[in-house]
C-alpha cells in the first residue's frame, strides 16, 4: 500500500470515532422527545378558594337588666370614741367589757365615783331651799308694804309705787331662786354623767381605761361601732351612675365573698358620694348592710361581715328593652362584631354599646334576633371573606337529598353557645 492509501484509511477511522457517538446522542434525544410528546397530558387543576371554619351563636334580643359589680370595702355606718363629760375616778366597769364585746343601747358601761357630785347636788338643793325662803319672805314684805300704801291713801307715780312695794327686792329674790335651781339642775346632770352609757347598740373595738383610772373630759374611754348597720364603699365608673336607682327606689344588692362558701347576703344601695376619687376618678357609692354580724334571729347562720373586709357586690340597675348581650371577647377592635351573613360571608359591623364593663357589652341597636354572631378568632378578617360552619361542612359531606320538586334540601345554620378559635 502506498502512502496515499494509508492517509485515506487513517482519515476514515478518525471520522468514524468522532461521528458515531454524536449520531447515537442525536438518536437518543430524538427518542426522548418522541416519548414525551406521546405521553398523555394532565391538565392543571385550580384549587378551590379556601374557606375558614368558624363557630357561631345566634343573636337574641331581650329585656336586659344592667348589673354593676365590683369589690368594696366594709366601713362602719356609725363609729364613736367615748369620752367622759366629768372628771373623776373610775370605780366600776361592766363585766367582760373587752374588745369585741356586744353592748346594748342605754347600757351602763363605766361608773365614775359619784360622791363629790352627790355632795355638790346636795349643796345646790340647799341653795334652792334658801333662795325659795328668801323669796317667800320678800313676798311677805311686799304684802305689808301694799297695806301701808293703801292706809296712806296717797297717789304715787308708777316708779314711786314700785319702790314703796319693794318690787326690785322681789325681782332679786326671784332671780336668786332661779339661779339656785339652775345650779341644782347642773349638779344633777353632772351626777348622771358619772355613769357612761352606750348611745346605741354597738360592739367594742378597743378600750383605753381600767377600774381605778382617773379620767378627765379629754380621756379616751373606748372605741365602739354600731352593729345594726355597716356600709360598703364601692367605686364604679362615673358613666355607670345613670343606671342606678337611689332614693325611695333603692336598688337591690347581692353580696358575696370567697370565704362564705357560696353563701350570699342581701343589701340595699343607699347613696353616692358627691366627690370623685382624686386618683382613680371613679365615683363612690354607699351600700347599706343590715345586721352585718348576723346577730338577729332572722339572720342566724348567715355569713358575718366585718369592718375592712373586701366584699363583692352586684347591684341590680335599670333595664334596657330589646337589647343584645355580647361577651367582651367577641367585640373586635373596640366596637365591632363579626357576623356570618346568609351567604356565608363575613360581615364586619360597628356597634355602639349603651353599657360596657370588663365582661360584657349591652347593645340596644344594630343587631337583630336570628343573626349569627361569630365567636371564633380569625387571624385575618376581611369583609366578605368566605366562611363555613360545622353544619355547612356536614351538609356538604352528605349526599344531597332530593325534595319532591327534585331540588336539594337546604340545611339552616343553627346557633349555639359555642366558643373557640380558628381551625
Amino acid at each position: 500500500m502506498n502512502q496515499a492509501d494509508q492517509h485515506a484509511s487513517h482519515g476514515s477511522r478518525t471520522l468514524l470515532k468522532v461521528g458515531l457517538p454524536a449520531l447515537v446522542l442525536a438518536v437518543a434525544t430524538l427518542m426522548v422527545w418522541q416519548i414525551k410528546d406521546s405521553a398523555p397530558r394532565v391538565g392543571r387543576r385550580v384549587p378551590p378558594p379556601q374557606t375558614r371554619l368558624v363557630e357561631v351563636q345566634p343573636v337574641i334580643q331581650e329585656d336586659v337588666r344592667v348589673t354593676l359589680s365590683g369589690l368594696g370595702t366594709v366601713i362602719p355606718s356609725r363609729q364613736l370614741i367615748l369620752y367622759p363629760e366629768v372628771t373623776g375616778l373610775i370605780e366600776q366597769m361592766r363585766d367582760h367589757l373587752l374588745p369585741g364585746s356586744q353592748i346594748d343601747q342605754g347600757e351602763t358601761l363605766i361608773h365614775i365615783a359619784p360622791l363629790e357630785y352627790q355632795i355638790q347636788l346636795q349643796k345646790q338643793q340647799a341653795d334652792v331651799a334658801l333662795a325659795d325662803s328668801e323669796l317667800q319672805k320678800e313676798m311677805g314684805q311686799q304684802a305689808i308694804a301694799r297695806q301701808e300704801l293703801e292706809l296712806m291713801g296717797q297717789t304715787l307715780s308708777p316708779e314711786q309705787e314700785a319702790l314703796v312695794l319693794r318690787q326690785p327686792q322681789l325681782n332679786s329674790a326671784k332671780a336668786r331662786l332661779a339661779q339656785a335651781k339652775a345650779a341644782m339642775a347642773q349638779a344633777q346632770i353632772n351626777l348622771d354623767r358619772t355613769q357612761i352609757k352606750a348611745p346605741f347598740k354597738a360592739q367594742v373595738i378597743s378600750r383605753s381605761v381600767e377600774t381605778g383610772s382617773r379620767v378627765s373630759t379629754s380621756s379616751e374611754l373606748m372605741n365602739i361601732v354600731a352593729t345594726d348597720e355597716f356600709w360598703l364603699e364601692l367605686e364604679i365608673p362615673v358613666e355607670h351612675l345613670q343606671w342606678l336607682e337611689f332614693g325611695k327606689k333603692k336598688a337591690l344588692v347581692t353580696l358575696s365573698s370567697p370565704a362564705w362558701q357560696n353563701k350570699k347576703r342581701n343589701a340595699r344601695l343607699l347613696s353616692f358620694s358627691p366627690s370623685l376619687n382624686s386618683g382613680s376618678r371613679m365615683a363612690k357609692v354607699i351600700i347599706s348592710i343590715n345586721d352585718p354580724l348576723a346577730l338577729t334571729p332572722q339572720n342566724q347562720g348567715e355569713p358575718k361581715i366585718l369592718i375592712n373586709d373586701l366584699v363583692r357586690a352586684e347591684i341590680a340597675g335599670q333595664s334596657v328593652a330589646q337589647a343584645v348581650v355580647v361577651p367582651d371577647e367577641f367585640l373586635r377592635n373596640g366596637n365591632q362584631v363579626w357576623l356570618l351573613s346568609a351567604t356565608n360571608m363575613l360581615e364586619v359591623r360597628t356597634v355602639e354599646p349603651v353599657y360596657r364593663d370588663s365582661h360584657k357589652a349591652i347593645i340596644a341597636s344594630g343587631l337583630e334576633t336570628g343573626e349569627q354572631l361569630i365567636t371564633s378568632s380569625l387571624t385575618v378578617a376581611v369583609q366578605g371573606m368566605s366562611l363555613r360552619t360545622v353544619d355547612n361542612q356536614q351538609t356538604s359531606q352528605r349526599p344531597e337529598k332530593k325534595t319532591s320538586e327534585g331540588s336539594p334540601s337546604r340545611r339552616v345554620i343553627s346557633g349555639g353557645a359555642l366558643s373557640g378559635g380558628e381551625r
